[in-house]
Formats: C-alpha cells, sequence, structure tokens
C-alpha cells in the first residue's frame, strides 16, 4: 500500500533512498538500499520487481551480482516470500545472517531492515509494514559499526 510514498523515482532507482512509509531515508554514499514489496505474497512482486540500477550497479563493481540473485532467491523462498500474510521477520533474518560473510567475502556488509506503522482511516486502522536490505562498501564506510535505520532485531516490534 505505502511502499515507495514519498521516495523521488530517482532516489529509488539509484539505491540511495527507501520509503518508511509516511518518511523517506536517504543512505549514505557508501550504501545502496532496496525495498522490499510488502502485502501477501510478496515474494512474487519482489521475483518480477527489476533490481534498481543503482544497486545493481553498485553489486556489479563488487563481483556480487549473482550473490545477490542466490540471496533473493533464498529470501522469497525461505524468508515467506509466499505466505499470504506476508514475510517472516526471523526467518528473512535467518537467510540474511546465512549471507552475510559471503557478502562480507566480497568487501560487502549487508542489513536486512523492516519496521512498521499504524495507518488510520476513519474507524479502520491496520498495521503496514516496509522492508528493505542494505549493501555497504566495508572500505569505503567512515564508521565500522554504521547501521541503517530500522534495522532488524530479533523480537523488533513495530515503531508506532
Amino acid at each position: 500500500m505505502g511502499q515507495n510514498k514519498s521516495v523521488p523515482k530517482e532516489d529509488a532507482a539509484n539505491g540511495t533512498a527507501v520509503s518508511l512509509i509516511k518518511s523517506t531515508v536517504q543512505m549514505p554514499d557508501f550504501a545502496r538500499a532496496e525495498q522490499i514489496p510488502a502485502g501477501g505474497r510478496p515474494g512474487g512482486k519482489w521475483a518480477k520487481k527489476p533490481t534498481p540500477p543503482g544497486v545493481l550497479q553498485f553489486l556489479e563493481s563488487k563481483g556480487c551480482v549473482d550473490l545477490y540473485k542466490e540471496f533473493k532467491a533464498k529470501m522469497i523462498k525461505d524468508g515467506g516470500g509466499g505466505n499470504f500474510f506476508g514475510w517472516s521477520a526471523p526467518k528473512m533474518q535467518k537467510v540474511t545472517e546465512e549471507f552475510q560473510p559471503k557478502f562480507k567475502a566480497k568487501g560487502v556488509n549487508l542489513y536486512y531492515c523492516m519496521g512498521g506503522i499504524w495507518e488510520t482511516s476513519g474507524a479502520n486502522s491496520w498495521e503496514e509494514w516496509f522492508y528493505f536490505v542494505v549493501f555497504a562498501d566495508i572500505k569505503s564506510m567512515k564508521d565500522p559499526g554504521w547501521v541503517p535505520p530500522e534495522l532488524y532485531t530479533p523480537g523488533k516490534k513495530a515503531t508506532w
């Protein structure tokens, strides 16, 4: 529903910004992010969605396009991409943790991020979730402890 509401198309294509539904977060120059579709059975949507050109260019420069394709396929298969109710955050984190050392060997830190907000309209209210992955060039990171906003941690609750 609210994915990429406030992200300019150019920023989304470059992987330089992601939507937090009601706000936008810019990535630092050493990182690229890809918004992951939400909603029911989101894996099919992500499988059909082309990789943003800026993210693809970053991955090509690090020699990890094939690794990214493997990661994306595993996220869709094992992360709950076929579930009627959508992704399973703990399962997505497990896949991310499996791939983090593989990306790190190529000089890239991999992060899985998610969060949610309550939306209301009249008497109705519902949770709306957002998901994205971030790829960061380890050599270019000024702060080796940097983490992206909305980094998923086990037990994380939505931010209202």
